[in-house]
């Protein structure tokens, strides 16, 4: 119960942003829209319960960071303003999305963000353990006006990586870095560029895409 207190409070903060998602991690490409709406419904509910008002999701994860166009819809009219999906998600190419830039989806009022692989892949890996060696990593970005979108599992701090939940600890406290909810950048006077993105997972390779 002291985690959910803790990350209640976050939430309230406005330390921390929540996001929707299924809650039993089905891999939503495969599923019906029935199965689909029941999943991010229930996830919701529970997640409300626990988080109450901390819960105010505006974003969605899919499972695996799996997308379609068959789902998206439904995402949308359960009132979420973006997703967040796999880099090589936009053209089937990783290192292709403009971070100074927004994107939205065509067809609809969603907003997308891309995970940049090779940062979020260092830190899952445990090649970066620490703040310096995060910012030896980030060292072309931090002159940049871009932003950078990672993302992982929780569990890679601290279970998958035993001890990486120090750096997390040393990110969340530095004061070198310009730390942002996704949806602060949704605030933000950029460009805003149309895409259709398509169907992958953040695990998909361009072999995967081409087949």
């Amino acid at each position: 119960k002291d985690i959910l207190e803790m990350l209640k409070k976050a939430g309230l903060d406005g330390k921390v942003e929540f996001t929707g998602s299924a809650k039993y991690h089905a891999f939503l490409p495969l599923l019906g829209e029935d199965d689909i709406r029941r999943q991010i419904i229930a996830n919701n509910e529970t997640c409300k319960y626990y988080l109450g008002e901390a819960y105010r999701p505006r974003g969605f994860f899919p499972p695996e960071m799996a997308y379609s166009q068959k789902f998206i819809s439904v995402v949308e009219s359960l009132g979420f303003e973006w997703i967040i999906l796999d880099e090589i998600a936009l053209n089937g190419e990783p290192g292709k999305v403009d971070y100074s830039k927004l994107y939205k989806i065509k067809g609809t009022k969603m907003n997308a963000f891309f995970r940049e692989r090779r940062l979020s892949n260092l830190i899952m890996s445990a090649v970066v353990r620490s703040k310096e060696t995060l910012n030896e990593a980030m060292r072309e970005d931090l002159t940049s006006d871009r932003y950078i979108v990672t993302a992982m599992d929780g569990e890679t701090f601290g279970h998958h990586r035993p001890g990486l939940e120090k750096m997390l600890f040393e990110i969340l406290d530095t004061t070198d870095l310009s730390l942002a909810t996704i949806s602060d950048l949704l605030s933000e006077k950029r460009e805003v560029i149309e895409i259709d993105p398509i169907a992958s997972t953040w695990a998909s390779s361009e072999n995967d895409i081409d087949q």
